[in-house]
Parts: C-alpha cells; sequence; structure tokens
C-alpha cells in the first residue's frame, strides 16, 4: 500500500473515532439511471478516455436536492458545489447533463 494510501487510512480510521457519524438508507429505485447510464457509457468511455460510474448521478442529484433548500437554512452564502478526493492521480472530470439543465447553472 502507497504512503498516501497508509495516511488516508489512517485519517479516516482517526475521524471514525473522534467524530460523530449518523447513517441513513433509502430505497430507491435506481432503473432510469441504470437505463441512462447503460445508454450513455460507451460514448462517454470514448469522450473522456474513462468510465461512466453512477457518482456523477448521486453528486448531481444531491446538488439538486440542496438548492432546494430554502437559503436561510443553509450555513454558507456561496453557491451550490461539490468535489470529490481520490487518491488517484488528477484526470478531467467531465460532467454529464447539458447546459440548460439547472444543475450545470451552479458553479
Amino acid at each position: 500500500m502507497s504512503n498516501m494510501r497508509k495516511i488516508i487510512a489512517q485519517r479516516m480510521i482517526e475521524s471514525r473515532r473522534t467524530s460523530a457519524h449518523v447513517h441513513c438508507m433509502f430505497e430507491v429505485d435506481m432503473t432510469r439511471i441504470v437505463n441512462l447510464r447503460n445508454k450513455l457509457k460507451n460514448g462517454f468511455e470514448q469522450r473522456h478516455g474513462a468510465r461512466l460510474t453512477f457518482m456523477p448521478f448521486f453528486v448531481r442529484a444531491a446538488i439538486i436536492a440542496r438548492s432546494n433548500i430554502p437559503s436561510s437554512t443553509l450555513r454558507s452564502k456561496a453557491t451550490v458545489s461539490a468535489t470529490t478526493n481520490t487518491s488517484t492521480p488528477a484526470s478531467p472530470s467531465p460532467s454529464i447533463g447539458d447546459s440548460s439543465s439547472p444543475s450545470s447553472k451552479m458553479r
């Protein structure tokens, strides 16, 4: 295991021991997302050189859900954004969806 991965693992364990964690489970019908991903994944991989995972769909759903929360309940006044971090080499993060969708206007 690389040194970076060891440090990440140590920090995750430390966070788990020292921070409150809450887990919720929701059952969701993913049929439409699975079908859309299956339709788009080959072209996506050819254009971007990376496989289309479910993560962009989850992140987009979270951004849309968060944007529906009244601003008085949000802690920050900044626009909604989302990031995901990995310990893999940097690569472009192409987005799904078109520029006319509400979530694409959130930056």
